[in-house]
């Protein structure tokens, strides 16, 4: 990318519905606050896309299965959307953990530490960067199909009899769930329904959190640095406004 003579400058573009940051000349930026410093928020930016994704998709799984009964999915299918959008989500509040670490590590926070995102931020970075249940769920359930030895465990000592292996009550293919499947998995991992849903608890409140405090993180450190920041409210086109 040729470097381009204009200072570097942020637009911050606000309009009746929605917002979009433009980077003004981003190499400048890059020179000015520290490539490593841009390449520690650009992967924090990334964990807050996975995020949104799956909060979105958990949203979406919700509306939709408040609208039973419903030819498109089962009650068997929404708990199991619920279940794996719910552990992608605890595995990738863990790599966000690791990815604020690597941003603490570059030192862009020493002369705002005070600031309150960052003081927010600093705690949920050293809550999850050291999660040893986050971890469990990243490395075994979140992004991994579990580890054979803990099927075999549970399936030897769970004594339930008859087991659901498959539970269905749709008429397309992706309507049900398996669930001797999963109770195994969490029997041979040693995993408590009360311990699921306290952590459960912690992820919402977290994954809420995070977006803005890292777009106001991101903003403070560019004033830190001098670089501009323009604030554009934009005037609503017809398409832009909100109905009645």
């Amino acid at each position: 990318m040729p470097q381009r003579s204009c200072p570097p400058r942020v637009e911050w573009r606000t309009r009746a519905r929605g917002f979009e940051v433009l980077i003004h000349n981003p190499r400048g930026l890059a020179n000015a606050i520290g490539v490593r410093v841009l390449a520690s928020f650009y992967k924090c930016f990334m964990g807050t896309e996975r995020i949104l994704t799956f909060e979105h998709l958990m949203f979406l799984n919700e509306k939709a299965s408040q609208q039973l009964p419903d030819e498109t999915a089962d009650e068997y299918a929404f708990d199991r959307n619920r279940m794996v959008l719910g552990l992608a989500l605890a595995g990738t509040m863990y790599e966000m953990g690791a990815a604020l670490q690597e941003l603490t590590a570059t030192g862009i926070a020493r002369n705002l530490r005070e600031r309150p995102c960052w003081l927010r931020l600093n705690e949920l970075r050293s809550e999850w960067n050291r999660e040893h249940f986050a971890a469990r769920i990243r490395n075994s359930l979140a992004f991994h199909l579990g580890e054979m030895e803990h099927y075999v465990t549970g399936i030897e000592q769970l004594e339930t009899d008859p087991v659901r292996l498959i539970g269905s009550n749709g008429i397309r293919r992706f309507s049900g769930r398996y669930e001797a499947t999963w109770n195994s998995l969490f029997h041979g991992m040693g995993l408590q329904d009360n311990d699921m849903k306290t952590f459960v608890v912690r992820t919402q409140q977290a994954h809420d959190e995070l977006p803005s405090l890292l777009n106001e993180f991101f903003r403070e450190v560019l004033e830190s640095f001098g670089v501009a920041i323009e604030v554009v409210h934009e005037n609503p086109s017809s398409d832009d406004r909100v109905p009645a």
